[in-house]
């Protein structure tokens, strides 16, 4: 192999086969080799054709032409194990479908309770107490998108207590309407 040139790519290019692209500070590594011809050149980059077989090289060195070969037949069998690996993932992904669905609405389900969770922390939040009487007692009850929404306006939202029904004998109603 070519010592010294570390940036030498190997490219295809039709009508001229393979041929080898080095940056120009490398290129004096293939310039001083009499069996390199010129293609192009830039600023930063010069491209040399090398004839089959090398002369030069080392007999164990195998020509460009033949090593770019087995480049793309390398690139095919990967495409093709790519394509069958695919087609496998979707004939499991297809027989296992309802479980799939099935994991997908657990996972949602804990996406939303985490969210629900992880919002009542950062907003103190409490989990009302629920019972079949007639009394509800709310303290320093809050509405969260009022409150949002006065916060975002730069205004504070105060609390509110409420208490609704109880038993004739505490002075309660049987029937209060709230209305917004």
């Amino acid at each position: 192999m070519i010592q010294g040139a570390k940036s030498l790519n190997l490219r295809w290019t039709p009508g001229l086969a393979h041929i080898v692209h080095v940056n120009s500070r490398d290129s004096k590594t293939l310039a001083d080799l009499e069996h390199a011809k010129p293609i192009s050149a830039s600023k930063t980059t010069r491209s040399y054709q090398l004839p089959v077989p090398p002369t030069s090289l080392p007999t164990n060195s195998q020509d460009w032409t033949h090593l770019g070969t087995r480049i793309d037949q390398t690139k095919l069998q990967i495409r093709i194990e790519e394509s069958r690996c695919f087609t496998r993932l979707r004939l499991l992904v297809i027989h296992n479908l309802l479980l799939l669905r099935r994991n997908a609405r657990v996972l949602d389900e804990l996406d939303v309770a985490t969210a629900f969770a992880t919002l009542a922390r950062e907003q103190k939040w409490t989990r009302p107490v629920l019972n079949v009487g007639t009394a509800h007692r709310i303290v320093g009850g809050r509405h969260p998108i009022v409150e949002t929404g006065l916060w975002e306006r730069g205004h504070m939202f105060v609390s509110n207590d409420c208490f609704v029904g109880g038993t004739a004998e505490e002075g309660g109603k049987r029937l209060w309407v709230i209305t917004g």
